[in-house]
């Protein structure tokens, strides 16, 4: 059986299946050693504005470092990639709502490196001016991935949703816009920035409403020790590949937690490992942040 093709990180060149996750490493230790500058390329890149849940991740991630708000997911992966920004934090799958759309693609295109991740805790609120009342508000604006978290919450309420790229960005447009009708689902965070009041908390379909988000890097850092996670690209273009790449995945102990297609026979896995595998060119290797109690 014929070895499958495998797109090896930032290089795009092609290995053997041995060689076959992009790599990168845990850089918990740097972020905290680092120093706020005001230098672009020591920020940390996200997309929306001031208060939202990307920038609490990136405070996390990356903490010390200045956060910088983004127009859209492209920018962020761009700015990582060309050296604009030292990392870059986005959104990849919540437990309601699954995978955002169209970010394992963009993480394929970027070249870009997975050093870090984090389940963060999301506690929407429904906001609107100082003088709104919940029983006057018609339309609620939010990014598409909150709307679908607590679509529930709108159709038991009778509230149409009107789709925005972030929930911060909802957030500043119902401030500025001075419509009583109109609220905004967001964090406590991006209401408190915008001069908002919460007209009720905690709307999300289901408790425990988490989104997983990834710290991205320009290249990889040095190796963690302990349990890590493995994430990469296969170019399933012959029998057998993905099923080559499992197994090699198998004999460093890691057990496969999500496989997402994407375009041209490529698909991209992630799996956790008790220990980073050895050392070998292409694997991305990389730790779980916990979450703020």
């Amino acid at each position: 059986m014929d070895s499958p093709d495998i797109l090896c990180g930032k290089t795009g060149r092609l290995s053997p299946v041995v060689q076959s996750l992009s790599l990168s490493y845990h850089i918990g230790d740097m972020a905290r050693r680092a120093t706020p500058r005001r230098d672009p390329k020591r920020a940390v890149g996200f997309q929306g504005e001031p208060g939202a849940y990307a920038e609490a991740a990136g405070a996390i991630l990356a903490p010390g470092l200045p956060r910088a708000g983004h127009k859209r997911f492209e920018d962020v992966f761009r700015g990582v990639r060309d050296g604009e920004l030292l990392y870059g934090v986005v959104p990849v799958e919540n437990t309601y709502a699954g995978p955002v759309a169209g970010q394992a693609e963009r993480f394929w295109r970027s070249g870009t490196y997975i050093t870090a991740d984090l389940w963060l805790p999301v506690r929407h609120v429904l906001a609107g001016l100082p003088q709104a009342r919940l029983p006057n508000v018609r339309r609620v604006l939010s990014h598409p991935q909150a709307l679908a978290q607590c679509a529930p919450y709108l159709a038991q309420h009778g509230l149409s949703a009107d789709a925005r790229s972030n929930t911060a960005s909802a957030a500043r447009e119902v401030a500025a816009e001075g419509d009583v009708t109109r609220a905004a689902l967001c964090s406590p965070a991006a209401a408190e920035q915008y001069g908002l009041v919460i007209l009720d908390r905690d709307v999300a379909a289901v408790p425990g409403n988490e989104t997983r988000f990834w710290l991205l890097a320009r290249a990889s850092a040095a190796p963690a020790t302990g349990p890590v996670r493995l994430s990469g690209v296969v170019r399933a273009t012959h029998p057998g590949a993905l099923s080559a790449a499992l197994r090699e995945l198998s004999t460093v102990g890691a057990v496969l937690e999500r496989v997402l297609p994407l375009p041209d026979a490529h698909v991209l896995i992630e799996a956790r490992a008790p220990a980073p595998p050895p050392p070998a060119d292409g694997w991305s290797v990389y730790a779980r942040r916990p979450a703020p109690p």
